[in-house]
């Protein structure tokens, strides 16, 4: 009667040599393996003579042997899918976030849902004698926007910019804009705060009136879909009695105030796309004090609104950079310029342009030479069908990477709802002499079409 005569990670193996169950038994080891992995968290798991890596992080991976992978680290998988381009990326928890801080492009390769932050530039303010704040940038925050593979414009828009002072000569800030395969999203620019004359304007916030004669109403917010809100009215006296007050700029959050001390701007709008804690955008400009001996100009709004001018000794401020901030009011001289805007788009999985890959695992040291080695791995089709062994194949190495044999993997059904696949006592004897074991998985074929994911891997040799 046969008698067990030793166990290994590989199979069980009688006295009499028969082995008993060496399929089912080297796959339900692999599959353990896998599903301890990703239990406990393990980065990967080690075993006597093998190790088995379920893509729980990239801790098993030599990327520097690598080219072309992308992980996934949400459904812990690797691709050759890479992220889209343009923008500065980053990732913020489990998405990739893509921050314009200027006009560029986003490029895509896939298909996917984008959620965007658009804030236009911020208007100019008015200048001289209480000049009102400019109106923040409008400010849109859109979710699940469709995106296929293709090249989208991004445009930032600038603030608007103020020349002088009592001619007050201003170019208005410009609006931001995303395309996406169904059309165009448009922030509004903020609206240019009155003064020496010339009213405030309507934009994404409506810009501060001017402290003239009576006081001069604030621009309206133009809607359509901006968080925008209306400039304060201007204070004034008859002409060339202080003081003159202009009002505050309108913010994404409140409207911009009226005071007796120039009035302060609207605060802006919160948002956590780009870095995963809120940060104010589009505050609007605070109004300029006139010439009263100790006027106090408004505050700008909290998102980027340039403080006002007051007198004596208060500078009129720009709105902030990449905020949206409306400008400051000016008491004796031009207003401040509006803070240009910005675009953060940012995503989960991959939107990037399908490569093929070449995945390389870190190397495990063998205690003895092996000749022989066992691959059982889990891949799926992310998109279209793979071809086993000609879209995705598997090889083996002996000798650090140096050299390797590709396996002929055999369909061993599902699991889990991946594919398992394995190949049993492929033959590395003909390796040059080494102990430093390596696997490595190619995707091969990959396009829009087709992305194939590998999912885990198994590898043991004797």
């Amino acid at each position: 009667m046969a008698t067990l005569k030793s166990i290994k990670n590989k199979y069980l193996q009688t006295s009499d040599g028969d082995t008993l169950g060496v399929d089912d038994n080297a796959s339900n080891v692999a599959l353990l393996a896998f599903k301890m992995q990703a239990a406990d968290s393990i980065a990967k798991f080690n075993m006597v003579d093998g190790f088995a890596d379920a893509y729980a992080d990239a801790t098993g991976i030599d990327g520097s042997a690598s080219s072309g992978e992308t992980h996934n680290s949400s459904s812990k998988f690797y691709s050759g899918l890479g992220v889209a381009t343009g923008g500065t990326v980053t990732t913020v928890g489990s998405y990739t976030v893509h921050s314009f801080l200027a006009d560029g492009n986003f490029v895509t390769g896939g298909s996917g849902t984008v959620d965007a932050l658009i804030v236009a530039g911020g208007g100019a303010a008015g200048g001289h004698q209480g000049g009102g704040g400019g109106g923040g940038g409008g400010m849109r925050v859109i979710t699940g926007i469709p995106f296929n593979a293709g090249t989208f414009a991004v445009e930032v828009g600038a603030g608007g910019i103020s020349t002088s002072g009592c001619n007050n000569n201003m170019t208005a800030a410009e609006d931001s804009t995303l395309a996406y395969n169904g059309g165009t999203y448009t922030a509004a620019a903020g609206g240019q705060g009155g003064g020496c004359g010339n009213a405030a304007t309507n934009g994404g916030s409506g810009g501060g009136g001017a402290g003239t004669t009576g006081g001069a109403s604030g621009g309206s917010a133009v809607g359509g879909g901006n968080a925008g809100h209306n400039g304060g009215t201007g204070q004034g006296n008859s002409p060339n009695s202080s003081p003159h007050m202009g009002g505050g700029g309108g913010g994404a959050g409140a409207s911009g105030q009226s005071h007796s001390s120039g009035g302060d701007g609207g605060s802006g709008a919160n948002n956590d796309y780009r870095t995963g804690s809120n940060v104010a955008y589009a505050g609007g400009g605070g109004g300029g004090a006139g010439t009263g001996a100790t006027s106090n100009s408004g505050n700008g709004g909290e998102g980027g609104g340039g403080d006002g001018e007051g007198c004596p000794g208060f500078s009129s401020q720009t709105g902030g950079a990449n905020t949206g901030g409306g400008g400051g009011g000016s008491n004796m001289g031009a207003g401040g310029t509006g803070g240009t805007g910005i675009v953060v788009l940012r995503y989960t999985g991959t939107l990037g342009t399908a490569v093929d890959m070449s995945l390389v695992s870190n190397s495990a040291t063998a205690a003895a030479q092996p000749d022989t080695a066992d691959i059982i791995a889990t891949y799926t089709n992310g998109v279209g069908t793979a071809t086993l062994n000609t879209d995705i194949k598997y090889f083996v190495s002996r000798d650090n990477g140096t050299t390797y044999t590709e396996a002929t993997m055999v369909s061993q059904g599902t699991s889990g709802g991946h594919l398992l696949v394995s190949a049993r006592n492929i033959d590395i004897s003909g390796q040059p002499a080494g102990t430093t074991m390596r696997y490595k998985v190619t995707s091969h074929n990959q396009s829009a079409n087709k992305e194939t994911r590998a999912q885990a891997v198994s590898l043991a040799w004797a």
